[in-house]
């Protein structure tokens, strides 16, 4: 698990375009809920305005599908948001869904690995890596 820290480390300080982590079905359905919320609409009334099937969240939770490009298209362009920041789980201007899954892993680590993963930190910064 250290080491798949330290790639998200390492990742995020580089601030690469291209690291996005594999999210489940499941994990979208919650930032569409997510979403809803923040923007103060149901999921019937998302679906129903996006013109998607009312039974599209249930689907994507319980079904071994990836769903397709032109729903989360539809998804993200009603929330005003990017496909890729709904697919990474930003809610909210600010809200990364990276820097969630880092603070999930890090929260995991034992004390020993904080420390060691803290020490990187600080040379990746200091070095410019």
């Amino acid at each position: 698990m250290v080491a798949q820290i330290f790639l998200y480390v390492k990742t995020f300080f580089a601030k690469s375009e291209d690291f996005f982590m594999q999210r489940t079905n499941t994990e979208i359905a919650e930032s569409i809920r997510a979403l809803a919320k923040a923007r103060g609409v149901t999921i019937k009334q998302t679906l129903a305005d996006c013109k998607i099937n009312r039974n599209f969240i249930y689907d994507l939770e319980h079904s071994g599908s990836s769903p397709s490009v032109d729903k989360i298209t539809r998804i993200a362009d009603y929330f005003g948001v990017s496909t890729a920041a709904l697919l990474a789980g930003e809610t909210e201007r600010g809200e990364s869904g990276d820097l969630h899954a880092f603070l999930e892993l890090y929260r995991r680590l034992s004390d020993a690995d904080r420390a060691e993963l803290r020490a990187y930190m600080r040379k990746l910064l200091e070095n410019g890596d």
